[in-house]
C-alpha cells in the first residue's frame, strides 16, 4: 500500500527527470511495486472535478517514458499490458449533480491507465460521501471488498 500523503511524496515532475531520465530511488521503488502487482487500486476523492495533484504529479513522475510507455517498432505504446486497474474515487455531491460531469472525470483517468495498456477493470465512485447515511455508508464499504474480488477474477 501506498499513501502519498504519509510519505510525503513529491509530486514535482523535475527538469531532471523530465529531460534527462534522471529517476530517483523513491520513484523506482515504486515502478516496482507495480511490477510485481497483478491489480493497482487506486483510491482517491474527487477535487474540483479531478484527481488531486498529488495522484496527478504521481503518475506523471512514475508512469513515465520507458516503465509504462514506450517506442515499439517505431509507435508508440504501452508497456504495462499484464497489469490490471480498479479505481475507487469519493466525491461530495450526488450522482444527480455530477452525471454530467463524472463520465468525463472517469475517462481522463482511466484513459491514462489504458494508455500504458493497463486494463481498466472497474471505476466505482462514491457519492455524497460526507452527506449519506450510516446505512449507506456501510453499503459502501460492503461492496469495496466485492468490487476486488470480482477485479481479481478478471482476466
Amino acid at each position: 500500500m501506498v499513501d502519498l500523503y504519509a510519505e510525503k511524496f513529491n509530486p514535482v515532475l523535475e527538469y531532471d527527470e523530465l529531460y534527462k531520465g534522471k529517476i530517483g530511488e523513491k520513484v523506482i521503488s515504486y515502478q516496482e511495486k507495480i511490477k510485481q502487482a497483478d491489480l493497482i487500486i487506486f483510491i482517491h476523492p474527487l477535487w474540483w472535478y479531478n484527481f488531486p495533484a498529488i495522484l496527478k504529479g504521481f503518475i506523471d513522475r512514475v508512469f513515465s517514458y520507458g516503465f509504462a510507455y514506450g517506442e515499439v517498432n517505431g509507435k508508440i505504446e504501452g508497456l504495462l499490458n499484464e497489469k490490471k486497474v480498479l479505481i475507487f474515487t469519493t466525491l461530495g455531491e450526488s450522482e444527480e449533480k455530477c452525471k454530467n460531469v463524472c463520465p468525463c472525470v472517469s475517462k481522463t483517468i482511466t484513459s491514462i491507465f489504458e494508455f500504458c495498456k493497463m486494463k481498466v477493470v472497474e471505476h466505482k465512485l462514491f457519492y455524497a460521501v460526507e452527506y449519506i447515511s450510516d446505512e449507506l455508508r456501510k453499503k459502501y464499504l460492503k461492496e469495496v471488498p466485492e468490487i476486488i474480488k470480482r477485479a481479481l477474477e478478471v482476466k
